[in-house]
């Protein structure tokens, strides 16, 4: 691949992390300490990318110095992401009927946040392309569900 096709990875990936991150601009450029034309030829792609490149990895203390260079990456989640969330656990809250049952409310409480890291472990999945092949583990997985059983019922 040529400099000129990594470049502009680079530079479409950075783009995309910081509109995720919700930063602005100035912070970024105030917190990285990298002059503002400098800064900004950094986002066209322009420049010694890999110099300025290392600032924001520390900044944002990204341990992958390579993280901004692959076709299919991935940013993090926005705020508005999230927020969304969250959002399903308040809708959830507001449409269960309220009761007194303190049991009922843990029972409750522990649907919504097994649900919740079921939801993240298939955002996982997914962002990290993650195919299940069952027909090649060594059991099968109801045996492994048993197991699983059994070990919670010892807790």
């Amino acid at each position: 691949m040529n400099s000129y096709n990594m470049k502009t990875i680079i530079s479409k990936n950075l783009n995309d992390y910081i509109k995720s991150t919700g930063r602005s601009h100035v912070w970024i450029m105030e917190k990285a300490e990298i002059p503002k034309t400098t800064y900004y030829k950094l986002l066209n792609g322009e420049g010694d990318l890999e110099k300025h490149i290392e600032k924001i990895i520390n900044l944002f203390g990204i341990d992958d110095p390579f993280y901004f260079h692959t076709k299919d990456f991935a940013p993090p989640k926005s705020i508005q992401e999230i927020q969304a969330e969250l959002d399903l656990r308040n809708l959830a809250a507001a449409n269960y009927i309220a009761v007194e049952d303190k049991q009922e409310i843990a029972a409750f409480d522990e649907t919504v946040e097994i649900l919740d890291d079921f939801i993240t472990m298939i955002d996982i999945l997914k962002r990290n392309k993650v195919t299940l092949d069952f027909d090649h583990m060594k059991a099968p997985i109801h045996i492994l569900n048993q197991e699983i059983y059994k070990e919670n019922l010892k807790e």
